[in-house]
């Protein structure tokens, strides 16, 4: 029996379940203009506590951030020593930068999606659409708010297959479940005319004296 639970603890270590976020929807004028969209970037961490008994593991990994990167690896090093845990080397990178990187192969070095909403024209929209908060990505005001369970779709799950030491070894898609994108919306607003609203609005604002240049 105990034969039996140490080999299913094994088991359990060795394949995980991972979350899939969904793509937000994206919101449109009437014309067609990208008011807001999600830009899919990634955040780079390394498990100090793991590293930090594996000095050529670390400069290793150094090195190859800090020529993606074109920084020092000295900057790399000093993160990771000086962290307790799990600590952010780069933050909200491309996915283009993160593809230079998919054949460094590190235990302790690990990536995450770090998504970020962004709005073109936030000057002359932003009281209609509202944000989203950068934790959870919640909508929490405006357009965002008032149909974030449309916009935010149905997240995933990706059953991945570790060898021993954790490292990715294959996907499960038997078992694996695709996100659901967000419902995107086209608004009845004009960008343009929102900008020259805009514009004259705080021209009488100005002229009437409420509001300083």
């Amino acid at each position: 029996p105990r034969h039996e639970q140490y080999s299913e603890r094994a088991s359990k270590q060795q394949n995980r379940t991972y979350s899939i976020k969904a793509e937000r929807g994206i919101i449109y004028d009437r014309n067609g203009e990208i008011l807001a969209y999600t830009k899919d970037d990634v955040s780079l961490f390394a498990d100090a506590r793991m590293l930090r008994s594996k000095p050529k593991r670390i400069n290793l990994l150094a090195e190859k951030l800090a020529g993606v990167f074109n920084t020092k690896p000295s900057k790399y090093v000093s993160l990771i020593k000086r962290a307790k845990g799990n600590v952010c080397l780069e933050r909200k990178i491309s996915k283009e930068k993160a593809l230079l990187l998919n054949e460094v192969v590190i235990d302790g070095f690990f990536k995450s999606e770090d998504y970020t909403r962004v709005y073109p024209y936030s000057n002359i929209t932003a009281h209609i659409l509202g944000y989203v908060d950068d934790k959870q990505f919640k909508g929490r005001a405006g357009i965002e708010k008032l149909y974030d369970d449309l916009l935010e779709g149905t997240n995933g799950t990706l059953h991945v297959e570790n060898d021993a030491v954790g490292r990715h070894l294959s996907i499960d898609y038997d078992n694996s479940v695709m996100p659901t994108p967000g419902y995107s919306f086209k608004l009845t607003i004009d960008k343009v005319y929102q900008k020259i609203l805009v514009e004259e609005l705080k021209k009488i604002l100005l002229e009437a004296g409420f509001i300083a240049e």
